[in-house]
């Protein structure tokens, strides 16, 4: 628990009175562990209420209450409003919280922005940067993605960067260069030896199940186009230092969204650059979800 000081002054009295609210939130010093080899986040986007993803937590804790998960991470990512809740009721699982979102300053005159340091008070652990509907709806740009990871990084929280292109960039065979350019700007000025754990999750717009033009993709496309990620983030890092495949592979997280459920997380995780999934609504649905994560074990 935590206990909040409130002023009152009686003026009547003259008398200056403290009072301490008891808040019903426990803060959560966040654990470092190196990440599994399998990772799932799930983000709930603006898909619940508050009530809604209390009950929805509450039945993937109880589903997955017998499972140890030593070889995967599974987080829920639930909206800012729903964290402190939610982290109440995963503390002492083996469920990780994280954010779908965060602002770039730490403290400052910066209206509706949510500080690095409140994420860290509840104790989540990933923070999600980039994604495209904050790149399509809130004009995010490159540069203020690239200032996100880096205050993510410096925290010790470990940043999961979305990236992806529309069926338009498809269509005209831009999408390796749409790759390369939003990998390359949020990176810009990062050096490797800070980076503790970094996630780069490829989630092309056009196999969004929310999307409205949502077609299927190959896994052979996705097996690609993380290669290619891990090129240009191997280029990108390594003027500071030759990245060896071993550093690669214990620092830097592939992963893919695109609706994936627990139909097609078989064949995505056989694939050798796809060590996890960002998941959307297919984990609105705590059957759906554990589910999903089964198949993954």
């Amino acid at each position: 628990m935590v206990y909040f000081p409130i002023l009152i002054y009686n003026i009547n009295n003259a008398k200056l009175i403290i009072i301490f609210y008891l808040s019903p939130f426990t803060l959560h010093p966040l654990t470092n562990h190196m990440l599994s080899e399998k990772i799932i986040l799930a983000t709930w986007k603006m898909q619940l209420s508050i009530s809604e993803s209390i009950n929805l937590a509450k039945k993937i804790k109880e589903k997955l209450k017998n499972h140890k998960l030593e070889e995967i991470d599974v987080a829920l990512c639930p909206d800012f409003l729903a964290i402190p809740a939610v982290s109440e009721i995963i503390q002492n699982t083996n469920i990780d919280l994280g954010s779908q979102n965060v602002f770039w300053e730490t403290k400052g005159a910066y209206t509706g922005e949510i500080s690095i340091k409140n994420l860290k008070h509840f104790g989540v652990k990933f923070v999600i940067i980039g994604h495209s509907e904050r790149r399509q709806n809130l004009l995010e740009s490159d540069r203020m993605i690239n200032q996100k990871i880096k205050t993510v990084i410096n925290e010790g929280l470990i940043p999961v960067l979305c990236v992806g292109e529309n069926l338009e960039q498809k269509n005209n065979n831009q999408k390796d260069i749409v790759i390369m350019k939003q990998v390359r700007s949020a990176l810009t000025d990062i050096d490797i030896n800070n980076i503790s754990e970094l996630i780069i999750a490829y989630e092309p717009i056009w196999s969004i199940s929310t999307t409205k033009i949502k077609q299927e993709i190959e896994t052979s496309e996705i097996e690609y186009t993380n290669q290619l990620i891990k090129q240009i983030v191997m280029d990108t890092l390594s003027p500071q230092k030759n990245i060896s495949s071993s550093e690669f592979k214990n620092k830097i997280k592939l992963i893919f969204g695109g609706s994936v459920n627990s139909s097609n997380i078989v064949n995505l995780m056989r694939q050798n650059h796809v060590q996890g999934v960002l998941v959307g609504g297919a984990s609105l649905d705590a059957e759906e979800f554990t589910n999903l994560i089964n198949n993954t074990l």
